[in-house]
């Protein structure tokens, strides 16, 4: 079945590339604008190359490393479950995200449990606060 766009009868922009391809820079822009976030599989891998730029480690590997630094699961910090341990460490990770990549915050929220980029801002901040105040430590 062939879609197309009701007024015009042109056939409809797809936004999905072909296995092994990303879309073409216009159809990327125009999802963003549409979606106001990135839309798939395809747009995830778009962050995740950001995340593991040679600057410094990628999100699964600050995820692991995160994760074992305080004796949890890294399905346990991406979970919602809202336990103090898993704050710290979630903290932790958003802190480090920002600072060890170019993430903004609205990624890191999408990549550390889909949150919003304010509930990532507002934890990165409060590891500053501990950090600077000595009862943590990276």
């Amino acid at each position: 079945m062939n879609r197309t766009n009701l007024r015009s009868g042109a056939p409809l922009a797809r936004f999905r590339a072909p296995a092994g391809e990303r879309p073409p820079a216009p159809a990327r822009a125009l999802a963003r604008t549409i979606y106001g976030a990135p839309i798939g599989p395809v747009f995830r891998c778009d962050i995740l190359e950001v995340a593991s730029r040679p600057s410094g480690p990628g999100f699964k590997t600050m995820l692991q490393q995160v994760a074992a630094k305080h004796q949890v699961s890294a399905n346990e910090i991406l979970s919602p479950r809202r336990q103090a341990y898993l704050q710290l460490a979630r903290k932790e990770l958003f802190f480090r995200l920002r600072h060890e990549t170019t993430l903004s915050y609205p990624q890191i929220g999408r990549l550390v449990g889909n949150r919003d980029h304010s509930t990532a801002l507002h934890a990165a901040r409060q590891y500053a606060k501990l950090l600077a105040e000595g009862r943590v430590h990276i």
